[in-house]
């Protein structure tokens, strides 16, 4: 038995959708079922949106799976480091790294993230626009370059951030069929990708030469890693560590930006916490609404917006069939706006947070099974310290004229950026929220993102 789906044929028009607005795409497939099967060219595609078949393909049955194409684009740029790699190399290199992200060493990692959330917010201009987004990853690179490598890479920035741009915008090509042969070609967009891939790797380069016996290198070293496993996931750490924390920072910004009662209820709760002072690694756990609030900012707004899985060998997931060679697609996009599994799923309501999703494979904003992201506990108490870092001292709103449309990438980037003008938080207002404390009673909630996402 195959799952269901759109109508057969070589899906041209399905194609020519999906390249256009593939969340769109996405989400108009999953009108058809939680499994639903398609094609596009020669592929044959499942989309799947069952929080159980879920858990079939990411846990129970993820040796029969690999990761997609769309991680064959990476390994030009990224080598075989711990997002790329498979099978026995990946166990290898994970049990190696996962000393690094251990809960003791975040939480020594953590006072880096607070010393770089403070050099952030004395970096912003009261009542001046600003690029949130340039300024959110100048910061989550510092922290990464600091926190894993034991050095200060902020000089590196500005180069990463456009190498980074131009590698980044050759992965919409892995949505075309004869990828392999474009990739092969002299286009604009392939050379820019060499030029990207090469200033990166020179920059990785000098990060290991200069501090190779230090932090995450010492470990990894330790551990076995070969030097090409060094650099490739030095690199992976980089790029990923800091991308997809500052996407989720400034998607957060933006719908706080658009949810005033949030905002108070939030300064209420840091006010209160922190009584003036700044935030400490200690803090995390007295700010439960503030951790509500990003888990409900990356349900709406997931970094990572889809994952695929090339089934190895034939696959039996909920009594359907999946052949050898063909993609399992899982997007957060969908499931996590998915009326199913979300009630009210538009809504703006970190309170939601207050009890478990209906199921644990309905949430999966890091990923889950052998897979999940190893950062997972680094990112998060990244994010905390920054916003309660920022929101303690300003308000966020959106520049005049900023468009906010989200941009399926790697990572789910804001399409025209983010400008925002920060507001200071006066004495008295802060005095005041201090005073409210955690017996502020609004809830925090509306009946929408703010916009039409």
């Amino acid at each position: 038995m195959t799952s269901p789906g759109p109508s057969e044929g070589l899906g041209i028009g399905r194609f020519l959708r999906l390249s256009k607005d593939p969340l769109g795409f996405l989400t108009a497939l999953r009108q058809h079922g939680t499994f639903v099967r398609y094609r596009l060219g020669p592929r044959t595609l499942h989309l799947v949106s069952d929080p159980e078949i879920v858990h079939e393909v990411l846990v129970a049955k993820a040796s029969s799976f690999h990761k997609d194409r769309g991680t064959e684009m990476m390994r030009p740029l990224l080598g075989r480091g711990l997002l790329t790699s498979e099978d026995e190399q990946h166990r290898r290199q994970r049990r190696a790294l996962q000393p690094a992200f251990h809960k003791a060493r975040v939480a020594h990692y953590a006072q880096v993230m607070a010393e770089e959330a403070i050099r952030a917010r004395d970096a912003l201009p009261a009542d001046e626009e600003v690029d949130v987004l340039s300024l959110a990853m100048r910061t989550t690179f510092a922290i990464v370059g600091r926190a894993l490598f034991g050095t200060d890479v902020a000089g590196h920035a500005p180069e990463v951030q456009r190498a980074l741009a131009d590698a980044m915008s050759v992965f919409t090509l892995a949505r075309v069929p004869v990828y392999r042969l474009l990739l092969l070609l002299p286009l604009p967009s392939t050379l820019r990708f060499a030029r990207a891939r090469d200033t990166l790797r020179a920059v990785v380069d000098r990060i290991v030469r200069e501090h190779g016996a230090s932090g995450f290198f010492s470990l990894a070293e330790a551990a076995g890693l070969s030097g090409d496993e060094l650099r490739d996931t030095a690199l992976t750490l980089l790029l990923a560590g800091h991308e997809t924390t500052a996407v989720a920072l400034c998607w957060t910004l933006y719908l706080l930006s658009q949810h005033p009662a949030a905002v108070a209820r939030l300064e209420a709760e840091i006010d209160s916490a922190l009584e003036g002072r700044a935030p400490q690694p200690t803090d995390l756990e007295r700010l439960p609404y503030l951790q509500r609030v990003v888990s409900e900012s990356m349900r709406l707004f997931p970094p990572a917006w889809a994952v695929g899985r090339l089934a190895q060998e034939d696959v039996e997931l909920s009594g359907r069939i999946v052949r050898q060679g063909e993609t399992i697609i899982i997007s957060q996009w969908v499931m996590h706006r998915d009326a199913a599994l979300w009630p009210d799923p538009l809504r703006f309501d970190p309170d939601r947070f207050e009890r478990p999703p209906v199921h644990r494979f309905a949430y999966l904003p890091f990923g889950a099974g052998p897979r999940v992201c190893i950062g997972d506990g680094f990112a998060w108490a990244e994010l905390i310290l920054l916003l309660a870092t920022l929101a303690q001292s300003f308000r966020f709103r959106l520049a005049t004229g900023q468009r906010i449309e989200p941009l399926p990438r790697v990572t789910l980037r804001l399409k025209y950026g983010l400008r925002m003008i920060p507001v200071r938080r006066s004495a008295d207002a802060c005095a005041r929220q201090a005073a409210i404390g955690s017996g502020f009673s609004g809830s925090g909630s509306s009946s929408s993102t703010g916009s039409q996402w």
